[in-house]
């Protein structure tokens, strides 16, 4: 439980280090950016401290993958930007590096890790459309990618119960699910 707790602060503290740069920086792009080294940088040690060499593999993959789809596309694709820079705009680099690692933590090491790196992910998002880097498309896209790549690549550390809601016409309710 002890070293839990640390990862978590250590894991805060890495988020709170990317806010005083926003503040000193003093503006939305720059925390966006910011965040989009955060994210990574923090599965990155998250993983290191767990001594989780697999995880580690398992990050680079997600996070390799998920730069390579979307470097090829944006190349392939070639969107205007918002602000009318250039061309490669679709989709968000930034949306799919820090979600294929928000993913990766959630998926490897559980909710306490996920969500604050998916809340730190949709301000990355939020800033890149803020700053008319993007369009809402390029950064869902991005996301989707960087989500997907850390589902195929990413196995869950621990084994035991999972928890997952189901929704449909006429059903809402929760799947249990575990490895014995």
């Amino acid at each position: 439980m002890k070293k839990t707790g640390f990862l978590i602060a250590a894991l805060a503290a890495v988020f709170i280090l990317a806010a005083a740069n926003v503040c000193m920086a003093g503006t939305i792009e720059t925390s966006g950016d910011a965040g989009a080294a955060a994210v990574p940088l923090a599965a990155g040690i998250i993983s290191l401290s767990h001594n989780d060499r697999k995880g580690v593999a398992q990050l680079i993959e997600s996070y390799g993958t998920a730069a390579a789809v979307t470097l090829a596309l944006k190349y392939t694709v070639k969107e205007e930007r918002p602000n009318g820079e250039n061309t490669h705009s679709f989709p968000s680099l930034h949306a799919s590096s820090t979600f294929a690692a928000a993913g990766y933590l959630q998926r490897r090491y559980g909710w306490a890790y996920g969500l604050p790196a998916y809340a730190v992910s949709a301000y990355v998002c939020w800033s890149r459309i803020d700053a008319r880097e993007h369009h809402f498309s390029d950064v869902l896209v991005g996301a989707a990618i960087g989500f997907g790549a850390s589902r195929i690549f990413t196995k869950p550390l621990f084994n035991g119960v999972y928890a997952r809601p189901v929704a449909d016409k006429d059903l809402y309710g929760l799947v249990l699910s575990g490895t014995f």
